[in-house]
């Protein structure tokens, strides 16, 4: 199979050396259209050595940082699609970290070769100086939007809107699990991109976050027996939580700026909304999990605060979200590796493979199992 990473690099050389005003973008005029017509002298799509078309920076609503890529494989008929959002805590990364990791650019490259067609998103990012932020909302609400508008567009770039799989790692896990485990989200009385179905047919994620509502953080993941595996008592979380400065950083989060004014319904509401694992029901789409990390006591950081690796990406949110799925009787994959001496935290199925069953496509080329 060739490898679609010198390929990659080649065009986004290409692209960087075009100016600002020649990056493709959403076509303005009446005529509904994604990418702009092959004529349209501002932007012609990369073709890559695949036969695929790669399209980089393309518009999905007004603000500076949502624009996504795709890359279109050569197909008659509509593809599946590969929905990608990036990690950074809600307020860094970028969509073109991916590039600068051969792993990624290798699964983007399976994918392609199955037929299977590949974006990946910004989005809008929490402005922690910024007195009116939104907090992670403003987040949640472009991935919406960028979901919706390849839906709306589907005809345009060939994709299947009934085999689209949401991917996330760390925030983009919490972006794609909050998108894909909310009830339907369309718009009921609009014909436009907001109209669109944000219903999906999987959710891949990895080193998720479970749950955003820290108050559980305690004792529902790190301090659950029902995991079958040592308990952590080593943060207390709910002491934290009372520590101004921390309880203060917690509330900007979720979009309260100033947590004196806030109503107890606008608390209640917004730690329901943000409240991950708790959305996980019989009608979800099929999910896997992927997390490496170490099962080790967390350790509380005070640079970092609640967002240190061992809080955040510990496999015990992963184990949350698996349990939750089971007792849902979720479609449920995943590989927690810390604790693969159980096997329900050990499919057999790699990312690829995932994929390709939930896409329902037949395996094209290399079948070996790499993991994301």
């Amino acid at each position: 199979m060739k490898s679609l990473l010198p390929v990659f690099l080649i065009s986004l050389t290409l692209i960087s050396c075009q100016k600002e005003d020649e990056t493709p973008s959403n076509h303005t005029g009446s005529e509904k259209r994604f990418l702009p017509a092959p004529s349209d002298p501002k932007t012609i799509g990369i073709q890559l050595e695949n036969g695929s078309t790669l399209y980089r920076n393309v518009s999905y609503g007004t603000g500076p940082l949502e624009k996504l890529d795709i890359v279109i494989p050569p197909s008659e008929e509509p593809t599946p699609l590969v929905l990608h959002f990036h990690g950074g805590a809600f307020i860094g990364g970028d969509k073109d970290d991916l590039y600068q990791e051969n792993s990624s650019l290798e699964r983007v490259d399976s994918l392609l070769s199955n037929g299977i067609a590949f974006a990946t998103a910004n989005y809008n990012l929490i402005d922690v100086f910024d007195d009116e932020d939104e907090g992670v909302f403003q987040c949640f609400r472009s991935a919406k939007k960028a979901l919706q508008t390849l839906r709306y567009y589907k005809e345009e770039i060939n994709v299947d809107d009934s085999r689209i799989i949401l991917d996330g790692s760390s925030a983009g896990a919490g972006l794609v699990l909050w998108l894909g485990l909310n009830d339907e989200m369309a718009d009921p009385i609009s014909d436009g991109i907001m109209g669109e179905s944000t219903r999906v047919s999987g959710i891949l994620v990895k080193k998720p976050q479970s749950t955003y509502n820290f108050y559980r953080w305690y004792d529902d993941i790190f301090n659950n027996a029902q995991f079958g595996f040592p308990t952590y008592q080593t943060v207390d979380f709910d002491s934290l939580l009372q520590v101004p400065s921390i309880l203060q950083a917690a509330a900007k989060f979720v979009g309260i700026n100033n947590l004196s004014e806030a109503t107890q319904e606008q608390i209640e509401y917004v730690i329901e909304e943000v409240d991950l694992v708790e959305k996980v029901d019989p009608s979800d789409p099929p999910l896997y999990v992927w997390n490496p990390n170490e099962n080790e006591p967390p350790v509380y950081d005070e640079e970092l605060g609640l967002l240190g690796e061992g809080i955040v990406h510990h496999p015990y949110h992963s184990a949350l979200l698996v349990n939750e799925y089971i007792q849902n009787n979720g479609d449920i994959d995943c590989r927690i590796l810390s604790l693969s001496s159980d096997p329900i935290y050990t499919s057999p199925l790699s990312y690829i493979e995932w994929i390709i069953r939930v896409a329902d496509v037949d395996i094209n080329g290399d079948e070996d199992t790499f993991t994301p």
